[in-house]
């Protein structure tokens, strides 16, 4: 369960431009190329992507430390895309409380 609704973005931040990694050690690399150098293994953090790159294996991130690197696609996950949250009931069972699909 994605846990990056919970994550409060800095207001100057704009929420289109952040995106969630969602992965444990996911490789920063310095070209968008799976054979370039790692520069970086990041795990669930904020990236940022100031020209996303629709249908683009690789995105050109910069993170909240300055450090700038590619990323694939398959672990970024919009800020704004859809969220979930569920709640346990008295019975035990988990239920659906919310959803959100989009800012």
């Amino acid at each position: 369960m994605p846990h990056q609704w919970q994550i409060t973005l800095p207001a100057s931040l704009d929420p289109e431009l952040a995106f969630f990694v969602k992965g444990s050690d996911v490789s920063l690399r310095q070209r968008p190329d799976r054979n370039s150098s790692i520069i970086g293994l990041i795990s669930h953090e904020i990236a940022i992507i100031r020209d996303y790159q629709d249908g683009a294996e690789y995105q050109r991130v910069l993170l909240t430390d300055g450090t700038q690197g590619y990323m694939h696609a398959d672990f970024l996950w919009p800020m704004t895309g859809h969220r979930a949250a569920f709640v346990k009931s008295d019975a035990g069972d988990w239920q659906l409380c919310t959803f959100v699909s989009g800012d």
